[in-house]
């Protein structure tokens, strides 16, 4: 009896779920939103805000979290199947013609991310405006908080597969993030990057 009690109770949960973030994407994102895919899993507060441009398309088993934070985004704005957009007193602002690809991870906690125009992303890129402090040797590292810094990427950037961009930095316009790179301080416009950590290896128009 009493495990028969329990799957009715963890049914009803799952109903009630479903049922919130249907309305929460029917109210809020329905009417500002191209395509919605299967399995979207969306979840904001009160104090959150989202500005979406109507031709944005969201895929199957995406996941967009905002707790007092701000999603902005121009036209032709893509998510690809699978990734996730997580806010937390946050801001992301995204461009015209802009696509986060597949299974991409975009973390803003506590600082801003500007997406400029024309950036495209390969599958697995994680992005994060945060990391853990670790300073102190007499407290464990994970009760010791986080440091936050604002993200930049400009106009026709392209990111390829399994890239990571950490806190702090800006990828001038043009450039180009090689797969697998970790980009741990400020690119230059029109350079190539590759390796851990990013390094220049080729300048865009031209022989170097």
């Amino acid at each position: 009896m009493k495990y028969r009690l329990y799957i009715v109770f963890r049914y009803l949960s799952w109903l009630v779920g479903c049922l919130r973030t249907w309305l929460l994407c029917y109210f809020f994102l329905g009417k500002r939103i191209k395509a919605i895919g299967r399995n979207f899993d969306f979840y904001m507060n009160g104090k959150s805000k989202i500005q979406i441009d109507k031709m944005t398309k969201v895929s199957d088993y995406c996941k967009l979290y905002l707790a007092n934070s701000c999603l902005r985004s121009g036209r032709n704005f893509e998510i690809k199947r699978g990734a996730l957009l997580q806010l937390n007193d946050a801001t992301i602002i995204v461009g015209e013609n802009t696509c986060i690809g597949k299974r991409a991870e975009i973390n803003a906690r506590g600082a801003k991310i500007e997406i400029g125009n024309c950036v495209r992303m390969a599958s697995n890129v994680f992005i994060t405006t945060s990391n853990h402090r670790f300073d102190r040797i007499d407290i464990p590292i994970y009760k010791q908080g986080f440091s936050s810094a604002d993200i930049r990427i400009e106009d026709d950037v392209w990111i390829g597969q399994n890239v990571i961009i950490l806190p702090g930095v800006r990828i001038g316009k043009g450039a180009v993030i090689a797969a697998g790179t970790v980009v741990t301080k400020s690119v230059a416009s029109y350079s190539v990057v590759a390796g851990v950590p990013a390094k220049i290896i080729k300048e865009r128009g031209g022989d170097k």
